[in-house]
């Protein structure tokens, strides 16, 4: 199958065009993706081989690592890289120039990628937030997130500086939730978190990193060895841990268990496959301690592609400490259950409950040494409890922790977002805002400028026709719900001798026959369009009496705002009859859009100044379409 290919960015543009077999185009902002040929987590990798596989398109913009990235086997996804090169440190933080230049260059990078039907953001570095938010906003399409760590810690003792960053970081990631449409939870502590911030619960979907059976589960030789992966030659059982220590990882009681454990059970090695800020401190209590390189080995991480040989090897993983200051999911411990291998917690662990509760794993006291050596000894010697635990893990592994699961559960919740607000729909409600904006600011600026003209039209209908100037009428606007329509008198209120209005042709003056062929009339309308009764073009507002003689499909005329020109307006006005008319209005309701509204603005003006088809053949106005509508339903009666 065709490799995926990768694309660095030089300043031109780029259009990813979705092929007909993709069904959804995802964008995915990630700066640390990869794909398992470096230490790490996959999860934004197995999320697009989850999309790709089920015939999407996955458009990953990251930061260009030292480091090769793996590519979909199935070119089912694009990966556009952004920023200045990273070195790939294992458990190190990005640096702050590398997450700087990552986000000013894909706040440029990011509007070259088009049809795009969802955003999916990782919550780190927060400032990523808001380039994902204000493009989704921009482009009218849904903002998820995958949260990995949740809302930024507040500084309450720190120095005011760094206190009002804080506060400006956790407003920015408190919008962040309330705008996206989806947020991606790893742990049961970042989902309390965020609803405590704020979110809303219904928008949180529950989704732990996984565990990636696939990859580490065990091999027929399930036990393995350690030489295999680059460890010392050990013969007794093995704990083993891989994965990054941080600064709060209880090391210094690791390092003491295992001391402890010299003399209870001198042939238990521990090996560390680790980096990140805690390494050294790591090392270097284990050599005050004595116990470096004799039973505990500190080793360096392995990319994902070997890790199962480390598992294979391992009696046992350790499930590192987190307490509820450090929120970052715990890979090392899906990783553990992945393989068929129970977890030894050590202190506080957001999966430790879950997982000690089946019986794949065991809690050892950090505050008594001696004491959870004495219970980790006797846990490892007894191969029946060993047994039990691997089933109970491998069991997790393959049924609610399983990355498989997990993701098609993120691919469906991606599917149902899209489905809820499509693009059309999004981007129809985004110009519909635009074009009252537009309304607004026109209408207003209109009535300043025309207010010379409005005063002499006024002057001219008081001294000819006398009072009053403005005629008002109830009219359907949108949705049907009436409104009162402004507009210049054109016609007397002259009556016959039964009292009874004359009609309209003997009414109507030669001023208001005029006004009517100028469309200086209309004027008024400005104040509807102010008040957002209706728009500067739409469909006419008709009168009450219409509504019932209505069909489903003229009755769709009224899902937008009625206006003072129209579609209708620019293609024959009353020289149409009433079908033609109505079958205008929808086409205009159907097919709306800026430019469709330019171009019947442009074109009022020509038909205005021309005086076509105000009036309908033989007859000084138009006829009403009720008394049509009752002429041929009494026509049918009979």
């Amino acid at each position: 199958m065709a490799q995926g290919r990768r694309e660095r960015y030089k300043g031109g543009m780029s259009t990813i065009k979705r092929s007909a077999a993709t069904r959804l185009h995802v964008l995915i902002m990630d700066p640390s993706f990869y794909g398992g040929e470096r230490p790490g987590s996959t999860r934004t990798f197995t999320i697009c081989r989850e999309l790709t596989h089920t015939g999407h398109h996955a458009t990953i913009l990251t930061a260009p690592s030292d480091q090769p990235t793996k590519q979909d086997d199935g070119g089912g996804f694009t990966i556009l890289t952004t920023g200045k090169i990273v070195q790939a440190q294992f458990g190190h933080p990005m640096s702050a120039r590398a997450r700087r230049s990552y986000i000013l260059r894909a706040f440029w990078r990011i509007w070259c990628i088009t049809d795009v039907d969802i955003v999916v953001v990782v919550d780190r570095p927060l400032l990523i937030l808001p380039v994902a938010a204000l493009f989704c906003a921009v482009r009218g399409v849904p903002l998820t997130i995958d949260a990995y760590e949740g809302m930024p810690l507040s500084t309450s003792g720190s120095p005011p500086g760094q206190r009002v960053l804080t506060w400006i970081v956790r407003a920015i990631y408190k919008h962040a939730l309330r705008y996206a449409r989806r947020i991606f939870v790893q742990s049961a502590h970042v989902q309390t978190s965020l609803i405590t911030s704020g979110a809303a619960a219904e928008k949180i979907v529950e989704a732990p990193t996984g565990c990636e059976t696939l990859l580490l589960r065990p091999s027929s030789d399930a036990n393995g060895n350690a030489a295999e992966a680059n460890a010392p030659a050990i013969r007794g059982p093995v704990v083993a841990y891989a994965g990054h220590l941080g600064a709060n990882d209880a090391v210094d009681a690791v390092i003491d268990i295992a001391a402890k454990m010299q003399s209870l059970s001198p042939n238990v090695a521990f090996l560390f496959y680790c980096d990140g800020p805690g390494r050294r401190e790591f090392e270097a209590r284990a050599l005050k301690l004595g116990v470096l390189n004799k039973n505990v080995w500190v080793l360096n991480p392995v990319p994902r592609a070997r890790l199962s040989q480390i598992l294979a090897a391992a009696t046992a993983m350790i499930g590192r400490n987190q307490n509820d200051s450090v929120s970052a999911p715990s890979r090392h411990v899906f990783d553990a259950l992945a393989a068929e291998r129970p977890v030894i917690f050590l202190g506080e662990n957001p999966h430790r409950d879950l997982v000690v509760g089946r019986g794949a794993g065991i809690t050892l006291p950090l505050q008594d040494a001696q004491a959870a050596a004495h219970e980790l000894s006797d846990f490892l010697s007894n191969a029946g409890g060993l047994r039990r635990a691997r089933q109970q893990a491998a069991a997790l592994a393959a049924g609610r922790l399983n990355t498989a699961r997990i993701t098609a559960e993120i691919r469906s919740a991606i599917e149902s977002t899209v489905e809820e607000a499509p693009r059309a729909a999004v981007a129809r409600r985004r110009m519909l805002r635009t074009k009252r904006a537009i309304d607004i600011f026109l209408s207003l600026g209109a009535l300043i400028v025309l207010s010379p003209v409005l005063i002499g039209v006024a002057i001219a209908v008081r001294v000819k026709m006398g009072a009053p100037i403005i005629f008002s009428q109830e009219r359907p606007g949108l949705r049907g719900k009436l409104f009162r329509i402004y507009k210049f008198r054109t016609m007397t209120d002259a009556m016959g001798a039964a009292r009874a209005a004359l009609p309209d042709s003997e009414r109507l003056t030669p001023l208001g026959r005029f006004m009517r062929r100028t469309s200086l009339d209309e004027l008024p309308e400005l104040i509807n369009v102010l008040k957002g009764d209706m728009s500067l073009v739409g469909p006419r507002p008709l009168l009450p009496d219409y509504l019932s003689h209505y069909s489903p499909e003229q009755w769709r005329r009224h899902d937008v705002l009625p206006g003072i020109t129209g579609w209708t307006q620019v293609s024959g006005r009353n020289a149409l009859t009433w079908e033609e008319k109505f079958a205008l209005d929808v086409w205009y309701v159907d097919n709306l859009s800026l430019w469709l509204d330019i171009k019947i603005s442009l074109k009022t003006v020509l038909v205005a100044l021309r005086g076509n088809g105000v009036n309908a053949p033989g007859c000084s106005t138009m006829p009403r379409f009720d008394e049509i509508m009752a002429r041929r339903e009494g026509a049918e009666d009979a």
